[in-house]
């Protein structure tokens, strides 16, 4: 059954598993080297049966395998995340200055750097949609490769039925190229857990050791890098344990036909479900002066919700982020210093004033000077210029922020499962944060390898049911 796996407590180097595009590999080859056909080598036939099963997709033609020497491996990945032309180096300069601007960056950092110390060693393998195959980290089949190779076997099947390069190719936005990893990764994401999890426990107790060996674990870098790079990994599951909740494999299929278009849709799944509808926001103004940096782009809700809890109250941030309605962001350029101009509005002017006061709250806990807000009305403005080298980044965890929205999001589908309508389930997600019972039993289901206590189980039942009747308007007095 896809359901999201228990409560985060933080990230492995398990689902730290990118889709990248590579050149051909040397190495152990679990793959026949006729033409693809209906038989699957004998070690890799009973993953992928199981994949196939679990996401109920025939597999059209056999995907090779290829194990590759650890060193051989990162050696790939380096050479994939190394700095590119002068238009890379200029969307990471841009792309800095924002971050700092917006106070999740602090100093001076080189972007193309950070993003390949935090692949070191804590990408396991994947899927190339060109060759057709998959690469893997290691060179004998440890619980930890089977469980990667389920993985990368889920996105072989996403592009044997729907096309990967097509998906990435229409997704023109930030907010839906956002969207279509959650929904990828989230996908593959639910498949291999429930491949660990028909190991034997002693096998599953093994593949978490192997996650936590010396040098598994996240290179240390920018919190917001990291965050952004594990939000796919994160809350997509969440997002398609929810699609799955409401109708099951056949769901899944049709929001790969119709992908998730906003940052919204990964923030809260029950948005998703609902297709809520959303205002697309014309990109800010400029004035006498000023000129554009690069091109205006999407500031989504994920991204209103890191900035703003990076600086104050994640669960405030969290409900402001819930309303997003609609946002753009402009670069631009004035007197020598780089800025980021923003507008959001809300789904209703209710949301507008929330999202307005979370703003006003956020920008009085920036530097002196570093916010200026725009005029109270209808769409919420301010811009925020780069400090540089000077950047200091939100005293407050990113990381803890994304377990929050986790959390929460992960309650909402637990809240489905259980019966609960769609707006309901949105209630119950948004009130489990402050149900200490629940969230304690959550927390100690999580930290079980295998099958969890019933008792544990039973408790989050009874809390999640509580809630149902509290948030049913049919059950209210």
């Amino acid at each position: 059954m896809k359901r999201p796996p228990s409560t985060r407590s933080g990230v492995s180097a398990l689902v730290i598993i990118a889709v990248v595009t590579a050149v051909t590999a040397t190495g152990l080859i679990l793959a026949s080297e006729t033409p693809p056909g209906p038989v699957w080598p004998a070690a890799v036939a009973p993953i992928a049966a199981f994949v196939s099963r679990d996401r109920g997709l025939v597999f059209k033609h056999v995907v090779p395998v290829h194990l590759l020497d650890p060193k051989v491996f990162d050696a790939r990945i380096a050479a994939q995340d190394a700095p590119g032309g002068p238009g890379q180096r200029a969307d990471d300069r841009r792309t800095a200055a924002e971050l700092r601007a917006l106070g999740l960056l602090a100093g001076s950092v080189d972007l193309t750097r950070a993003e390949s110390t935090a692949d070191a060693g804590t990408v396991l393998g994947y899927y190339d949609p060109d060759t057709k195959a998959l690469y893997v980290r290691g060179s004998d089949l440890t619980p930890e490769v089977r469980v990667t190779i389920a993985h990368e076997l889920t996105h072989a099947l996403q592009d044997q039925y729907f096309g990967l390069d097509r998906l990435d190719d229409q997704a023109t936005s930030a907010g839906a190229q956002r969207g279509l990893d959650a929904l990828e990764e989230g996908d593959a994401v639910l498949d291999e857990g429930d491949y660990l999890n028909s190991l034997p426990v002693a096998q599953q107790r093994t593949d978490s050791v192997e996650e936590s060996r010396p040098g598994s674990g996240m290179a240390a870098g920018p919190a917001i890098v990291e965050v952004d790079d594990n939000v796919p990994y994160v809350l997509g599951p969440d997002m398609v344990g929810a699609i799955y909740a409401v109708g099951g494999n056949p769901a899944i299929d049709d929001a790969f036909r119709d992908p998730p278009t906003t940052e919204l849709d990964v923030l809260n799944p029950v948005d998703f479900l609902r297709h809520v509808r959303t205002i697309p926001l014309a990109a800010p103004r400029l004035v006498a002066g000023e000129r554009r940096d690069g091109s205006a782009g999407d500031f989504g809700a994920l991204t209103l919700y890191l900035t703003l809890a990076s600086r104050i109250d994640p669960t405030t941030a969290l409900h402001a982020a819930d309303g997003w309605g609609g946002g753009s962001v402009v670069q631009l350029s004035s007197g020598g210093r780089s800025c980021a101009r923003v507008r959001v509005v809300g789904r209703s002017g209710a949301d507008t004033s929330t999202i307005a006061r979370a703003v006003t709250a956020w920008s009085a806990a920036m530097a002196p000077g570093q916010v200026t807000l725009g005029a109270p009305g209808p769409v919420v403005s301010f811009t925020t210029c780069d400090p540089g080298a000077a950047a200091v980044a939100g005293p407050r965890s990113l990381d803890d922020a994304l377990n929050l929205a986790d959390t929460r999001n992960q309650n909402e589908v637990n809240a489905i499962y259980a019966g609960a309508p769609i707006p309901t389930a949105g209630c119950v997600g948004y009130d489990s944060l402050g149900d200490s019972a629940l969230l304690k039993a959550e927390a100690a289901q999580n930290a079980v390898v295998g099958p969890a206590p019933a008792g544990l189980q039973d408790t989050i039942d009874r809390q999640t049911a509580r809630l149902i009747e509290r948030c049913d308007p049919r059950t209210r007095n």
